[in-house]
């Protein structure tokens, strides 16, 4: 019964928070709407701002869940890495247009938005390398430093996901993104190859 409570009131924030922020909701409407109490939420969380970083980390992990379960494991590395890249993309947008962009970009401003970030960033990792490992030892990629391009291909993603939160022409940001897969594609090569097929968000 406690799980459930805890699970209702993270939905409900959730739900929240992309509809009016997270300045303009608050814990009573959340309790409101959960069927909990309020004193319930403070039990569990201590503050809104809890919640709303405990609503941060379940995306943190639907995400590379996600990820896990998109990621074929019997496909050529190529095809692992362009899956992987895709739903990363994807992914954000998802979670951009659930939490709201404001808010999702105000929370990587703080201290512990960063640390969600950088768990997500590991997490992220910790699926990225191995494909590109994978690739580096059956010749598919020729890549010098993997721990280099790992973390390169990463902080790229987070420049397209910020552009993504912050800019409202969504189809240039979908042309760019194209634009980023091809050249990883075909740097990653190391040769002038086909264009990689277009998936976008």
């Amino acid at each position: 019964m406690r799980e459930t409570k805890k699970e209702s009131i993270l939905r409900t924030a959730r739900q929240m928070f992309g509809h009016y922020g997270i300045r303009k909701t608050n814990l009573d409407e959340i309790a409101r709407m959960s069927r909990v109490a309020k004193a319930t939420i403070y039990n569990y969380f201590g503050s809104k701002e809890r919640v709303f970083l405990a609503v941060l980390e379940r995306e943190v992990d639907n995400i590379a869940a996600g990820l896990n379960r998109a990621v074929p494991r019997t496909d050529p590395p190529l095809n692992k890495l362009r899956m992987f890249l895709m739903m990363s993309f994807r992914s954000t947008g998802d979670a951009s247009s659930i939490l709201g962009s404001s808010t999702l970009l105000n929370s990587r401003l703080s201290p512990e938005g960063d640390r969600i970030d950088e768990e997500l960033f590991c997490r992220q990792a910790g699926i990225l390398k191995p494909i590109l490992d994978e690739g580096n030892r059956n010749g598919d990629f020729e890549i010098l430093d993997l721990e280099l391009t790992t973390n390169s291909i990463l902080y790229a993603l987070r420049g397209f996901e910020l552009a993504r939160i912050v800019n409202t022409d969504k189809s240039r940001i979908e042309q760019e993104w194209e634009g980023f897969v091809n050249l990883i594609y075909k740097g990653i090569k190391g040769e002038k190859g086909k264009d990689i097929k277009k998936d976008t968000a």
